[in-house]
């Protein structure tokens, strides 16, 4: 076996309602891009391990379908190849970091 560098990115589409007395209608556009990037040693057996960054960027169009705050923190995958069936699992925390932004709006 060799060492692995795996990458994931998620770059959510939102459609968020408001409710009949804001108005109706909803929010829609592209959220906050998660990446996630692991260094995995080779498999032991059918399980394969990871650790590595979760970076998270304020692309969110407004803040209705994103928080749009930068955020960092560690990452750990396990993946196992039974037969037929891929199981995996992602575990993570993320600290937002607390850096200027245009917007006020301090709800969340």
């Amino acid at each position: 076996g060799r060492w692995r560098l795996q990458t994931r990115t998620i770059v959510p589409v939102v459609y968020q309602p408001r409710p009949k007395n804001m108005g109706g209608g909803g929010d829609f556009g592209i959220g906050d891009i998660t990446l996630n990037a692991w260094v995995s040693p080779p498999p032991i057996g059918p399980l394969r391990l990871g650790i590595g960054p979760l970076i998270e960027l304020p692309t969110a169009v407004n803040d209705r379908v994103g928080l749009g705050k930068f955020a960092l923190g560690p990452s750990l995958a396990a993946v196992a190849e039974l037969d037929a069936f891929v199981l995996g699992a992602i575990v993570h925390t993320l600290a937002r970091l607390m850096l200027p932004t245009p917007s006020t709006d301090n709800r969340r």
